[in-house]
């Protein structure tokens, strides 16, 4: 766990070049891709498989690692040094932000998409404990505390959430200003 929590993303002096927002663009696709994942799971009239859900997690988790991620995602995972399973928690938590006014996801709807079975989910509570990686570095945090990891909601910070935003948006977006006419003959 670094000191400097989420130092590295603050002020995100660093635009990101049109590659690099390719890849945040690719990274922002797999995320939708797991909230998908993550509603599905939720649905208490279409259980998926547990086996293919772990598949598809896993999935998303080798293109994450194989793409990279860029700007303030990056940034951060490198300082941290995050797991995949820590990636795939922000991935998450970063989709449901865009869904929802709230933003929030509760420790049970987390670690019942990235974990296939009941010993997983309490063996990697861990992940969204007070000690995480997650929490220390600031990237997560605690919003309804409840009994326990699986009942407390989680999101997005704020301060990461803008940085992610600001990362999105295109560079140079402000305009040029239209020359005014010499005369209104010009006109």
């Amino acid at each position: 766990v670094t000191s400097g929590g989420l130092s590295c993303v603050k002020g995100n002096e660093l635009t990101l070049g049109l590659k690099e927002r390719e890849r945040l663009k690719r990274i922002l696709d797999l995320s939708d891709r797991l909230g998908s994942l993550r509603r599905r799971v939720g649905e208490d009239g279409n259980p998926m498989d547990r086996k293919t859900l772990m598949e598809e997690v896993r999935s998303i988790a080798g293109s994450v690692v194989t793409i990279g991620l860029p700007g303030a995602l990056g940034r951060l995972s490198t300082e941290n040094r995050f797991e995949p399973r820590d990636l795939m928690a922000l991935l998450m938590l970063l989709n449901r932000r865009f869904e929802s006014a709230e933003g929030t996801l509760s420790g049970r709807e987390i670690l019942g998409t990235l974990f296939p079975s009941t010993y997983g989910v309490l063996a990697g509570a861990s992940a969204l404990g007070p000690d995480s990686i997650l929490l220390a570095s600031g990237a997560v945090e605690p919003v309804v505390e409840g009994q326990g990891v699986l009942e407390t909601r989680f999101r997005l910070s704020d301060t990461l959430f803008e940085a992610i935003e600001t990362d999105v948006t295109p560079v140079g977006a402000v305009s040029t200003p239209a020359r005014a006419y010499a005369s209104h003959y010009e006109h």
